[in-house]
Parts: C-alpha cells; structure tokens; sequence
C-alpha cells in the first residue's frame, strides 16, 4: 500500500477473481497491471486467461439467462412439440406432395411443405409475422425466419 492508501498491484500476485470459464470465484495470478488497476489475469484452478473484474458471483443464481431481464426462457417442454408419428400423420394428409426448398428470401403459407437443408421435410403450422413462421420437421418445432431480402 502506498503512503496515500492506494493498493499497487505486482504481476505474479494473487487476487480472488470470478473466472468466466468456471463460473467460481477463485484465486487468480496477476499477468499485467496498469498504474491504478489490474488488467489480465489466469485462473489457478483452470489455467484460464482473462480480464479482471470485480463483479462477485451472485448468492442465488437466476433460473436461465432470460431471468434477469425478466422474461421466461422458453424449453422444448413449454413448446407443444409434437412425435415424429404426428408428423407422418400430417404429412400423409396432404397426400404425394413435392416440398418446396426452404430459402430465407422466400414467402411461406400455412400448410405449405418445405425442404430444409438441416432439418429435412416440414410442414408450416403457422405464420407467426411476415417475417417468422413456424414449421414441424420429424425432429420437432422450429422456427424459422422468412421474407428476407439482400
């Protein structure tokens, strides 16, 4: 400490830090300072280089990363996902149907059937916006963006 009550940082010190990698709040040995503060970092335990900071991990974590801002995080079990058989069924209703190839510029309707590059053959439940629709693929629900122009 200096005569003025400043705290003068030396590389190679070490200071309790939260580590982003391992989410703890652990002992890190100091890499490099500048004239007031600390700058970088290493985690002890993981060996991981980072910038400092002084934020503490908080007492109770929030239930997902929507929490903080308010809102619920959506899960597959909130979702009304449907099996791979209900997709058969809704497919098999619309009898020998050629899928049209999904594109993000393109313009989808409900009940059109599309070919995804990733996700394969699905069906459109439902234009959310112009721009957003949702479709039933074998795996499940996904959403998709469409209407987009470059």
């Amino acid at each position: 400490m200096s005569e003025t009550g400043e705290i003068h940082y030396v590389e190679g010190s070490i200071v309790d830090c939260l580590c982003p990698k391992c989410q703890v709040q652990t002992e890190h040995t100091i890499l490099s300072v500048t004239k007031r503060s600390i700058r970088d970092v290493r985690c002890e335990m993981c060996q991981f280089p980072h910038r400092y900071s002084t934020t503490k991990k908080p007492a109770a974590e929030p239930a997902g990363p929507l929490a903080a801002r308010g809102r619920k995080r959506k899960t597959r079990e909130d979702e009304d996902l449907v099996t791979g058989t209900e997709w058969e069924a809704q497919l098999g209703e619309r009898g020998p149907v050629e899928p049209v190839a999904y594109r993000l510029g393109g313009s989808y309707a409900e009940g059109n059937v599309i070919r995804h590059q990733l996700f394969g053959v699905g069906i459109v439940r439902k234009v959310l916006y112009e721009t957003k629709i949702e479709v039933l693929f074998q795996g499940g629900l996904k959403y998709l963006i469409q209407n987009i122009r470059k």
